[in-house]
């Protein structure tokens, strides 16, 4: 019976880093030991490392990120530090929409609304669908620290589109937003 198949990953770690100093273009390599040693709660320190490794060979890897994201998660709910770990992604083509729409609600948790609301609008002047579009509404509306009246998420919905009519002004409707919905 294998190592894997027992689930005895207390050395994998060490092979990992062997082979990685050995060949570290292995791309395979630092996910499968993310997500290997990702298992145990324990071990999410090493899986940490060994994603940061992957993450400087591969920086554009959105899936490195992702697990490396999650491990933080795991390890100590830093959802600052998850979503910082997303970022650079936001641009990437390849990153599912899901997961641009995801950092937003990491800056929210970890207590960056601000940062939060500036994600959600940039991802929501950026959308081409209707549907994402929507969603995204949503979520601005939810950054909200109380409950919006059908009044104001209409002044929030003619402010996103002064914001997209003008976008030199983008700055002075941005405040304008984060007071309407008292950020």
């Amino acid at each position: 019976m294998s190592v894997v198949e027992k689930k005895e990953f207390e050395h994998v770690d060490k092979l990992l880093h062997t082979i990685v100093q050995l060949n570290p273009r292995i791309k395979y390599l630092y996910i499968f030991g993310g997500m290997i040693l990702s298992n145990k709660h324990s071990n999410l320190p090493k899986a940490l490392a060994i994603l940061e490794k992957g993450i400087k060979q591969y920086p554009d890897d959105f899936k490195m990120r992702i697990y490396a994201a999650l491990s933080h998660l795991s390890l100590d709910s830093n959802y600052l530090e998850a979503a910082k770990l997303l970022k650079p992604i936001i641009r990437n083509p390849k990153t599912p929409s899901y997961i641009k729409n995801f950092i937003p609600s990491l800056l929210s948790k970890g207590g960056d609304k601000n940062g939060a609301l500036l994600f959600l609008v940039q991802n929501y002047f950026e959308s081409e669908s209707p549907l994402n579009k929507g969603v995204l509404f949503k979520k601005i509306i939810h950054l909200s620290s109380s409950p919006l009246n059908p009044m104001k998420i209409e002044k929030v919905k003619s402010t996103l589109l002064s914001m997209e009519k003008d976008p030199k002004s983008t700055f002075i409707y941005f405040e304008k937003l984060k007071k309407l919905l008292i950020i």
